[in-house]
């Protein structure tokens, strides 16, 4: 069985010889929200840092 027969892909383009299939990330809301938290907070430590030179 190959890989390809494995995966439920949520897209697959062909381009030339070439095919490629998109795997969307399965998350809760919960999961979501959790994430952008955390880029929000590192996005912070950032601009304090840039703010700080």
């Amino acid at each position: 069985m190959t890989p390809s027969n494995l995966l439920d892909f949520d897209k697959t383009y062909q381009i030339g010889s070439s095919t490629i299939h998109i795997v969307a990330i399965k998350q809760t809301e919960e999961e979501k929200k959790q994430q952008l938290k955390e880029i929000v907070s590192l996005i912070e430590v950032l601009l304090s840092k840039n703010t700080n030179n």
